[in-house]
């Protein structure tokens, strides 16, 4: 066959892949060199640092209150927090007793009359008073805040003495642990305690009274929020699965929140089980006191307190909603942060403190979760209280005290974490979605570097005009920022007020630099292995379009890789040659290849010839018998030219190895057969195929059942192999018939004579 009419068949059965593939293409593009659009709202805020603002439980940044460091006493952890008139009140460790916040910010002790370690619970009283209790093996106190006198009112046979509460009659209510109790006494010296609850749990860990007069109480052993009658009966309200309830409030609308802290006692089928305890206790973790860190706190660093342990609880936890309609809710759970304590909050639903990290998570009357405040240098939100301009908090290891309010923060800022475009690209228009009317209030600043950490090889922050503003709006561009493959995003709000507006969505297109295709692994199949080329389903079923419509980029992403996946099918057919690779895009470019061959002489290839151009298959199938006998080399080409502009198109190529093209059959000379005298039949002969390989001879023993036989010397691996073998065959035949193989399946017979 002539090198015109085979060029005209392989155009042919190419042009039918061609046809195929530009249907394809009418029906899938592709986007590796096309923008891009990234996008923060939602829990993807969180991944940036948030300094003055929050991030509301819709989801969407809002300048916080203003903090204000008030002091940092030197204790390792503040128990308990209350606001009276334009003071806070914090219950110390370590013997330090209470620590009045005045209206200047400054925290100083009021040291108890005795030298008890801790002040867990503190109380304020209608007069002005302040009620404390101790421990361990404490006592209840009522401190005279004008003559700085405590005096002691009752000291129960407990260990633990955690917290106080006010009664529907004016009496004081009293929780304790080790044995867990609940006493009711006037607020008065030489008062008699009575006992209106008393619990074969470890310890009563909080008090709550509701305004309508009901006592709610939360357990530590089980881990029970329980609801008591004050006759010595308490009725679960809820088991919530955690050991230990830290906390309990009333929330504006009659809902009560409970506080859980300790590890889950459902255990996975494969946990080790826990050890048995004899207190009941919940998990701790060490909390030592730490040097106070470098920082931004207002108010003069203190010598940091003594390394004495704090225990606090630890192991994860979980805040549950009560409503006398409704079946308690989990309204926020994870597995390490431990809630510490609960504040309702005016508006519904409430802040909650955490341990591990230190952080305060802001949850709605839906129980959707925003994100409130956290600290760094400190390792749990201990308590947290109103007063008259917003809430204060005081925070653990090492203390801190926190106010928030009225204020807003200035600036309010949020700045992404680093944003990775995979390659160096342009950044196009960024855009902070905001009401109109606060969109002046509101600023985004980009800035951009080829460095995973942002440092002096990064651009300065830029600011980009008019990026603020409503739904629809086309945002801001910022000129001067060179290719980066690394970007961040900075929000700046100016409030007049905490939670004055909201910024719902922030965005940034860019446009990435194309990435070089990969094209490795091209091999040539054994000698008649054909690949027979199956179109996708979207074209052998008719459906694509013959005028597609253009679609966006987010739908052709989701859309465009449901069917377009060139499939095979493997069959035998004498002759044929199939090349085979693989190639990938890291942009996901839509790939398309050139396959070229050429003759391999003593100077290597020096000429390439095309077989097939455009092919969208990682394989090619041909009629070998085109190619003259010899050795060739087959080079793909991988071209992203159809997914990005030709000044931008990227290729690679890949050469496979040495492939033999073999028409010739073998030939075989120098055949004898001899009958021995026991009457088998020695033969013998030399298969010889210059060009080629030989790679079997055989010796017939009946009409189509075959012996082998074994080159002489033990390998079939040369161009020319001597056989000899010995085969019975029957007394009266004539003659025998053998055949040898070459690698690419070429066969020759001959017949000889029997001697």
């Amino acid at each position: 066959m002539s090198m015109t009419t085979r060029t005209t068949l392989q155009t042919g059965w190419q042009g039918r892949v061609a046809v195929w593939g530009m249907l394809l293409l009418a029906a899938t593009s592709s986007w590796g060199a096309s923008t891009q659009t990234l996008k923060r709202e939602g829990a993807a805020l969180r991944a940036g640092t948030l300094d003055g603002m929050a991030i509301s439980p819709l989801g969407t940044l809002v300048p916080r209150a203003a903090a204000t460091v008030l002091d940092r006493p030197s204790v390792p952890v503040l128990w308990d927090l209350v606001a009276l008139g334009n003071e806070l009140y914090a219950g110390g460790g370590e013997g330090t007793g209470v620590w009045r916040i005045g209206p200047a910010g400054a925290a100083e002790p009021i040291p108890l009359p005795k030298p008890e370690a801790n002040v867990f619970a503190l109380l304020t009283g209608n007069s002005g008073e302040l009620y404390l209790a101790s421990g361990p093996d404490g006592a209840v106190y009522r401190l005279d805040l004008k003559t700085r006198r405590y005096e002691e009112l009752f000291r129960p046979r407990s260990s633990y003495i955690w917290d106080l509460a006010w009664a529907p009659d004016g009496s004081l209510l009293v929780a304790t642990g080790m044995p867990a109790r609940v006493f009711k006494l006037l607020p008065k010296a030489g008062a008699v305690a009575q006992t209106i609850y008393e619990s074969k749990e470890t310890h009563i860990k909080s008090l709550c009274v509701t305004r309508a007069g009901k006592i709610v109480a939360g357990t530590a052993n089980s881990g029970w929020v329980l609801e008591l009658d004050g006759k010595g009966k308490g009725f679960v309200l809820a088991d919530g699965d955690r050991s230990e309830v830290t906390s309990i409030v009333e929330d504006s609308r009659g809902a009560i929140w409970a506080a859980l802290s300790g590890p889950s006692s459902v255990a996975p089928a494969n946990a080790a089980k826990p050890r048995p305890e004899n207190s009941g206790a919940s998990e701790v973790v060490t909390v030592t006191a730490e040097a106070p860190s470098e920082g931004k706190d207002e108010k003069s660093e203190k010598p940091g307190p003594s390394s004495r342990p704090v225990e606090l609880p630890a192991g994860g936890g979980l805040v549950m909603r009560l409503r006398p309609a409704a079946e308690p809710e989990i309204a926020w759970a994870d597995d390490k942060e431990t809630p510490l304590d609960l504040e309702a909050l005016d508006s519904g639903g409430v802040l909650i403190g955490v341990a591990n990290p230190a952080r305060v998570w802001w949850l709605d009357d839906q129980l959707r979760r925003g994100w409130w405040d956290s600290r760094e240098d400190s390792r749990a939100a201990t308590a947290i209280a109103k007063h008259s301009d917003g809430v204060a908090i005081a925070f653990g290891n090492p203390a801190a005290l926190v106010s928030y309010g009225p204020a807003a923060a200035h600036p309010a800022r949020w700045t992404s974490e680093v944003l990775d475009a995979k390659t160096r690209a342009t950044l196009g228009r960024v855009r902070a979605q905001v009401d109109a009317p606060h969109a002046p209030r509101v600023k985004l600043l980009v800035r951009g570097g080829n460095t995973l950490e942002p440092g002096d090889g990064w651009t300065d922050w830029m600011l980009a005009p008019g990026a603020a503003g409503p739904a629809g709006s086309d945002g801001g561009a910022v000129s001067g920022i060179p290719k980066s493959r690394y970007f961040q995003l900075r929000v700046e709000a100016d409030a007049a007020a905490p939670n004055a507006f909201s910024i719902d969505l922030i965005t940034a297109s860019y446009r990435g630099t194309n990435r070089v295709p990969t094209l490795d692994a091209v091999d040539v199949q054994p000698p008649g292995v054909a690949y027979r080329a199956m179109p996708p389903s979207s074209i052998s079923s008719g459906e694509a379009p013959v005028v597609a419509a253009p679609r966006g980029i987010d739908a052709e992403k989701l859309l465009g890789d449901g069917s377009t996946a060139w499939r095979s099918k493997k069959a035998y057919e004498a002759d044929a040659v199939t090349v085979t690779w693989q190639s990938s895009d890291p942009d996901g470019d839509a790939l398309r290849y050139q396959v070229q061959y050429c003759r391999s002489g003593a100077a290597g290839c020096t000429s390439w010839v095309s077989l097939a151009r455009d092919l969208e298959t990682t394989f090619y199938s041909f009629d070998g018998r085109w190619l003259q006998d010899g050795v060739y080399r087959f080079r793909v080409t991988v071209s992203d030219a159809s997914s990005n502009p030709p000044a931008e198109s990227l290729s690679a190529e890949a050469i496979s190895e040495e492939a033999v093209i073999d028409h010739s059959a073998p030939a075989i000379e120098s055949l004898q057969a001899v009958r021995r005298k026991d009457g088998s039949v020695e033969v013998s002969f030399t298969a010889s195929d210059p060009g080629g390989r030989v790679v079997r001879g055989e010796v017939s023993t009946a009409p189509g059942a075959w012996n082998v036989l074994v080159a002489a010397d033990g390998v079939d691996d040369g161009s020319k192999e001597q056989y000899v073998g010995v085969t019975e065959v029957s007394d009266i035949a004539r003659e025998i018939e053998v055949r040898a193989v070459d690698a690419a399946g070429n066969v020759t017979t001959r017949v000889a004579p029997v001697r």
